[in-house]
């Protein structure tokens, strides 16, 4: 099949039904595998466990081979599942999290139905955090590893404000570094604090603009003001505003968040509050390809 000939519509209507064959298919490979379990015949055709097969027999990562054994098991034991993982209500990965949570505490019907709810449209991230709250893991005391001679592995345990704080703070640094880790935040604000606070470093001095005059004056006719610009953050709470006309669904991005004009300034659009948006990257890209054309846009196209 020649997918470039496919009409955009076509193309996700396709993509969403072979997203419902594929979770379709990993419950009929669910239940073959408790199938195949309560027959032994992984045993008779030389493997030692499911696990075993699964890896050793088919290339399964490990990860994935027991995040399947474990959502097999939790379809077993409580079929209601089966239905959340189908409609997207529940991924895989988290239908595992539950099955290894339900081993390790013993839940009354009511207390496993709440649980269930709570992990319902959850990341595995969240799903993690649902079941701490249930069975808290002991807090460590910081630590240092050392790993190389230049490397040493820092182990902190935060907060859940902090944790957020930190997620807010790599948003507004996106545009300097995207998907910035940990480690790559810290560096940062620790070679800032010592610009600051170490009195021995001699002072920076910023940066003269290279731009020619007829550039800057350009460039300052068309930038918004930090006022205007501010406005806009904390009327759109500092995410993607982009909303698909078809489906509704909408775009909460919070990195790499750029102010938009609804009208661009090429077609005679104005800095005016009214006529700025935010936007993630991706949809303001989305937007210049909507007012000029993919052919003008292309030099600025990233692999979304």
């Amino acid at each position: 099949m020649d997918l470039k000939s496919l009409s955009k519509r076509v193309l996700w209507q396709n993509t969403e039904a072979l997203i419902k064959v594929d979770r379709h298919t990993t419950i009929e490979l669910l239940h073959h595998l408790l199938e195949v379990k309560s027959r032994r015949l992984h045993i008779e055709y030389g493997f030692t466990n499911l696990w075993d097969m699964l890896t050793r027999g088919y290339g399964y990562a490990e990860g994935s081979a027991q995040r399947r054994l474990s959502a097999m098991d939790l379809i077993h034991t409580h079929p209601e599942v089966e239905k959340r993982i189908i409609d997207g209500r529940l991924s895989l990965s988290v239908a595992a999290l539950m099955q290894v949570c339900l081993r390790k505490k013993s839940f009354t019907a009511r207390q496993r139905d709440d649980l269930l709810r709570d992990l319902e449209g959850k990341s595995t991230r969240d799903a993690e955090r649902v079941i701490a709250k249930i069975i808290p893991k002991a807090i460590p005391k910081d630590k240092e590893t050392a790993l190389t001679i230049e490397h040493t592995q820092l182990t902190i345990v935060i907060d859940e404000t902090l944790r957020l704080q930190i997620e807010k703070l790599k948003a507004l640094l996106s545009h300097i570094k995207p998907n910035m880790t940990n480690a790559e935040l810290l560096k940062y604000l620790t070679e800032q604090g010592l610009k600051k606070f170490d009195k021995t470093q001699a002072p920076t001095r910023p940066r003269k603009s290279r731009l020619p005059p007829a550039q800057a004056v350009s460039y300052s006719r068309i930038r918004i003001p930090r006022s205007i610009e501010r406005a806009v953050r904390q009327r759109d709470q500092n995410r993607c505003t982009y909303v698909d006309s078809v489906s509704g669904r909408a775009c909460t991005a919070t990195h790499l968040i750029q102010c938009d004009h609804i009208i661009p300034v090429a077609y005679g659009g104005t800095n005016n509050i009214e006529n700025l948006r935010l936007r993630c990257q991706a949809h303001n890209l989305l937007a210049a390809v909507q007012a000029f054309g993919k052919r003008k846009m292309a030099p600025h196209f990233r692999q979304q």
